[in-house]
């Protein structure tokens, strides 16, 4: 029987992984890190646990809560949200509540309501750029003070280069309240009248947020599956439109179908396919070992000013009491760079820096507070949402010509979301396997 191979130890590779296996196929992963997890992988260090960033499981779909709670079991707590953001100086809650509005400087949050009075008089074009989108739903005073440096910062890239998808995507989520629509008075009124926002439960792992692939892994053993990490494919032989066969160092097998959920300018290459012009952002993580707690109670926050060298920060230690030792703080400081950048390729020279700016935004109180400091590179971290990146998807889809090829997973996909929606993608991509008669 050939095996059907996932490129990629992630959520949406071993969720899929551990479906098949269940159901007795042959299934071979290959992951290219030194340990599973993918986006969702923890780091470890003398008693210190730390996920890359902020995450937890959510998810309204029964079935994929379903393969969450079999595959954690007991392991699991549930936690509130409790998110912030760093702007103009200060602290708010995120998502924005009335009182943060109201702590706004006076000529700012003027400027800002006269935008909601004035804004659908004004003239923009019809661009489908974020910068458009901004100043159209909220008015030029929120797009200049917060959106567009922001926006700068993360991606690299102009707002107005910058597809308005990567708003929906990575702003629409939480703007001002997860119960109302925002961009007009009508709603900004509701929110004045409404109570605090219902508060969300989020499912997370104590033991930190790679358990999950690491329960299905073994899961994966156990019904005869291989895992192999340090495992990233070299080759890909294709025969017609079909691929026949796969090699890595040290390794290769026949294949029945492959699914891909790594990165696709690795898969271009491997298939001799000229590029499409597909990009990612990459990040360093500083993962801050802490003398104290920070007092700060926030699990994470966002960092939109240009002179702060981070986007954003999480604190371990309000996901769970045992990600840090006792009576000792963490944090997770994340920087997004490119793959050869200064920042990429020495990012111990800018150790010093980050300290410097946590202390400057009071997350930590002194430089004395800072312990240790551990570096990790974590490349392909988000898909770069330009004004043109659908149609460059499309292109790269059509020149994949391959019968037994799936796209998978955020990165396969180029899909900017959350794990839940990869383990609802492993579900989908596994129904359809089935129904073809694997």
């Amino acid at each position: 029987m050939k095996p059907i191979v996932i490129v990629g130890g992630g959520v949406a590779g071993i969720t899929l992984a551990s479906l098949l296996s269940s159901a007795g196929k042959k299934v071979l992963v290959l992951e290219k890190e030194p340990a599973l997890g993918g986006l969702s992988r923890t780091f470890r260090y003398d008693g210190f646990t730390f996920d890359i960033g902020p995450h937890r499981f959510y998810s309204t779909n029964e079935k994929v809560l379903g393969i969450i709670n079999e595959a954690l079991g007991v392991d699991t707590s549930s936690i509130q949200r409790n998110s912030a953001v760093y702007f103009l100086g200060r602290y708010h809650d995120w998502p924005l509540k009335i009182k943060s509005v109201r702590q706004l400087p006076l000529n700012i949050s003027f400027l800002a309501f006269i935008d909601l009075f004035t804004k659908n008089f004004r003239k923009y074009s019809d661009s489908p750029s974020f910068e458009n989108y901004i100043l159209t739903k909220y008015g030029r005073t929120l797009y200049l003070t917060y959106f567009k440096e922001y926006s700068e910062k993360f991606l690299g890239i102009s707002p107005a280069n910058t597809h308005w998808h990567w708003a929906k995507m990575g702003v629409e989520r939480a703007t001002i309240s997860d119960k109302i629509t925002t961009g007009n008075l009508s709603s900004l009124f509701k929110l004045m009248l409404m109570p605090s926002p219902k508060q969300l439960d989020f499912i997370y792992s104590p033991s930190g947020c790679d358990a999950f692939c690491l329960k299905l892994a073994e899961k994966i053993r156990n019904n005869g599956g291989t895992i192999l990490t340090n495992s990233a494919p070299d080759s890909i032989v294709c025969e017609g439109d079909r691929i026949a066969g796969i090699t890595w160092p040290g390794g290769e097998t026949e294949v029945d179908k492959l699914v891909w959920t790594g990165s696709l300018r690795d898969l271009e290459g491997l298939l001799g396919l000229s590029g499409h012009g597909l990009d990612y952002i990459d990040l360093v993580v500083y993962n801050v070992e802490l003398s104290e707690p920070l007092e700060r109670q926030f699990q994470w926050c966002y960092y939109g000013a240009k002179e702060i060298i981070f986007s954003r920060v999480s604190n371990p230690l309000n996901f769970a009491q045992g990600l840090t030792p006792q009576g000792k703080g963490s944090l997770c400081v994340e920087v997004t760079c490119r793959k050869g950048d200064p920042v990429w390729n020495e990012p111990e020279k800018l150790i010093d820096r980050v300290i410097n700016d946590m202390v400057k935004t009071d997350t930590v109180k002194s430089k004395n507070h800072v312990e240790k400091v551990h570096v990790e590179r974590v490349a392909d971290a988000y898909p770069v949402y330009d004004l043109n990146y659908q149609e460059k998807f499309e292109r790269l889809n059509s020149d994949l010509k391959l019968k037994n090829l799936q796209l998978a997973g955020r990165t396969g996909l180029y899909w900017y979301n959350n794990m839940d929606h990869s383990i609802e993608n492993a579900l989908d991509i596994y129904n359809n396997f089935m129904k073809e008669g694997l």
